[in-house]
């Protein structure tokens, strides 16, 4: 039985990259797979190969640095799920040199 059948996982970042990669290995293991991104083009592509290749999930506009599109991105997640079992933050944002305490949420 795969590892995570049926969980429901949101992976940020999951256009491209690394989270385009973990993204596909938990619809590969079984998870639904709710990817979030800003590039709507290359998340909504990845989805359709996940769905062609047997997976299941959904694709949700989302930018990492914006209060409310976190709260936008959960509420869809909530409504159509009723829950969240795993959450992978892989977007990154390009902020030159900083350390995560020394940052704003601005």
């Amino acid at each position: 039985m795969p590892r995570v059948a049926k969980k429901i996982a949101l992976v940020t970042g999951a256009a491209s990259g690394l989270g385009e990669a973990i993204a596909r290995v938990l619809a590969g293991e079984g998870a639904v797979v709710v990817l979030a991104d800003l590039n709507d083009a290359a998340g909504k592509r990845v989805l359709r190969q996940i769905k062609a290749d047997g997976g299941n999930g959904l694709y949700v506009h989302l930018d990492v640095a914006d209060e409310d599109s976190w709260i936008g991105a959960m509420a869809l997640v909530k409504k159509r799920f009723g829950q969240l079992h795993i959450a992978v933050n892989c977007a990154g944002t390009n902020i030159a040199r900083s350390f995560p305490t020394d940052t704003s949420l601005a």
